[in-house]
């Protein structure tokens, strides 16, 4: 049999908000430490909490002898899902703060459907945000723009004949002829 929190508080509205979540006797303990940690609202209805993060600022905490994403546990826990089963569902941000864990703010969805909403956010890796990208997107626009042959272009730059393959084609730097195009 299920139970809600009791844990309301008019001063916690991360606490007001996991009391609506139907929740089994065994999982309101760790609601209830979550609503504890309970720091503050951001004027887009971001809930922040206090205490361990992770390395890309993700709220973290002990649960069941592991530690675990804030946010997905309340996503597990609502939505009755396997927190371990990390192959086969993402928490998803729709406010796309990676901090927040204000439940109306999170859903269960595909690894897909994640890496889109990041894309959407302007949050993907792309063009000079990549790690590993060794040209500016000038440069690259111009790449685009150049009509000299391939290996001359590549000499020039000091990067692989077939890295201004891509560029040209659109396969790399993709972003830059959407933009053209518009």
């Amino acid at each position: 049999m299920k139970a809600t929190i009791g844990f309301l508080n008019a001063f916690n509205p991360l606490g007001n908000a996991l009391s609506q979540i139907d929740a089994h006797p065994d999982d309101r303990c760790v609601l209830e430490r979550i609503a504890r940690k309970f720091s503050h609202v951001d004027e887009n209805g971001c809930v922040f909490i206090s205490g361990t993060m992770d390395s890309n600022g993700r709220p973290r905490i002990g649960w069941l002898g592991r530690r675990h994403r804030v946010a997905r546990v309340i996503v597990a826990i609502r939505d009755e899902l396997l927190l371990y089963e990390d192959w086969k569902w993402d928490t998803r941000h729709l406010c796309h703060n990676r901090a927040c864990v204000n439940p109306d703010h999170l859903m269960h969805g595909t690894r897909q459907e994640n890496s889109d909403d990041c894309v959407e956010a302007g949050r993907a890796a792309r063009g000079k945000m990549h790690g590993r990208s060794k040209l500016s997107e000038q440069q690259a626009s111009d790449i685009i723009k150049d009509t000299r042959p391939h290996q001359v272009i590549a000499d020039e730059l000091g990067i692989a004949r077939q890295t201004v393959s891509k560029i040209k084609s659109g396969e790399r730097w993709a972003h830059l002829h959407e933009e053209a195009a518009q």
